[in-house]
Formats: C-alpha cells, structure tokens, sequence
C-alpha cells in the first residue's frame, strides 16, 4: 500500500505548527504560477507577493500600471490560485491587497 506524500507532509507540517507558513507559501507559489500564465513572463519583476494572511495576498506593484493590470485580471488570478488551493484541499484567496511602490 502507498501513502501519498501530500497526506504525509500535511500531517507533518500541522504537527509541528507550520501549518500557516506552509500554506503562506503555497499561495505565493500558485500566484506565481498564475502570473506567468496569464500576466506574461515580465509580472514577477514588477509584482512581488509579500505575505498572506486572513485569506489575503499582499502585493507590491512596481508601479500603478502594474497595479492596475493586475487589479483588471484579478478574477482570473484568483480563480487561478484558488482552483489550484481546491486540489490540495487548502484554504482559498478571497482578494489582493495591492501596494505601489512607485520605483523610479
């Protein structure tokens, strides 16, 4: 008989309490994953996840068109992430929060 390595990791991580920081980083993955896909190669060098928490992505924009663009597609992104969550039965973003860094 096979265990899943999912099954094992989520037990081990919940275990030791990284349940949250675990989950943290699988949400900044997936962001990742969506952006490349639906916002082009160049979004991760103007979009950076900073943290989640309370079912929140926060976001630095390089700039307001960044912030802009991303705030357009922000549906997709997050049924994106979310559907990729669903799959590992973790929970899901509700929303972004966005703030411009304005780098010159």
């Amino acid at each position: 008989m096979f265990i899943k390595l999912r099954d094992i990791l989520d037990k081990t991580v919940n275990k030791k309490g990284y349940s949250k920081e675990f989950q943290a980083l699988q949400v900044v993955e997936e962001f990742k994953k969506a952006c490349n896909e639906l916002l082009g190669p160049d979004s991760l060098k103007n979009l950076q996840p900073r943290y989640y928490k309370d079912k929140i992505l926060f976001i630095d924009a390089a700039n307001a068109a960044w912030a802009q663009h991303l705030h357009m597609r922000r549906v997709m992104m997050l049924e994106k992430i979310n559907n990729a969550l669903r799959e590992l039965k973790k929970k899901e973003v509700e929303k972004f929060s966005i703030n411009i860094q304005n780098k010159a």
